[in-house]
């Protein structure tokens, strides 16, 4: 299934994340980036699906947004800080 990945976190612009997933994604659900980062990949939580349809084509999109897991970082600024570190 098609997916297009998405996090407002302005660090991980350079992450690649799967354009393809074997299932629809739920909310709750983890997703690990393709980059690795001295052999440890970022894992964020689905936090929302949302479909779209082009104008131009009709094609149905999927629309990933992740954001941070609950409890594996006390604030943003924490995970800023691991993140910067890798």
């Amino acid at each position: 299934m098609k997916v297009h990945c998405h996090s407002n976190l302005d660090l991980l612009r350079s992450e690649r994340w799967p354009s393809e997933l074997p299932c629809r994604p739920m909310v709750g659900d983890i997703i690990q980036s393709r980059t690795v980062h001295g052999g440890v990949a970022l894992e964020l939580q689905v936090c929302a699906v949302k479909f779209t349809q082009d104008e131009a084509d009709g094609e149905v999109k999927m629309r990933v947004e992740l954001h941070l897991p609950s409890g594996r970082f006390e604030t943003i600024g924490a995970f800023e800080k691991w993140y910067k570190e890798l």
